[in-house]
C-alpha cells in the first residue's frame, strides 16, 4: 500500500508540474506609459503672403519617455496641405508623432502654418 501511494504522489507531482509549465504566463509588459511629445515654438503661424513662408524653418518638437528618457531622434513628421473653402489661404500642418520602445504611442503634437494668399 506504501509504494502505491508514492506512486500515485509521484504521478500526481508529475501532472502538476506539467500543468504549471503549459499554463506559465507571458511576461506582462513593465513600461505602459505613453511618451510625451512638446512642440517647440507656437502652435499656430500666420503668414500674410507666401514669400514670408517660404524662409520658414519649422522648429522642430521634442520628446520624452518614462523608461528611454530623450527620444527625440524618434520622432517622425508628416505634412498634411489643405485649402481654405473660400480659397483665401492655405493650411499646412505639421503633424509629430512618436512611439517608444516598449510600443507606446503619444499622442500626436500638430502645428498650424496659415499662409494667405
Amino acid at each position: 500500500m506504501l509504494k502505491s501511494s508514492f506512486a500515485n504522489y509521484i504521478i500526481l507531482a508529475f501532472v502538476f508540474l506539467i500543468i504549471s509549465i503549459g499554463c506559465e504566463q507571458p511576461p506582462s509588459k513593465l513600461d505602459t506609459v505613453k511618451p510625451i511629445i512638446t512642440l517647440i515654438g507656437e502652435h499656430t503661424i500666420v503668414f500674410e503672403n507666401s514669400e514670408e513662408y517660404e524662409n520658414y524653418i519649422d522648429l522642430g518638437a521634442t520628446a520624452i519617455d518614462k523608461s528611454n528618457g530623450d527620444i527625440t531622434d524618434k520622432i517622425e513628421v508628416s505634412l498634411l496641405l489643405s485649402t481654405s473653402t473660400d480659397q483665401e489661404y492655405n493650411l499646412v500642418t505639421f503633424v509629430y508623432d512618436v512611439e517608444d520602445s516598449d510600443g507606446n504611442k503619444a499622442d500626436s503634437v500638430h502645428r498650424n502654418i496659415v499662409v494667405h494668399r
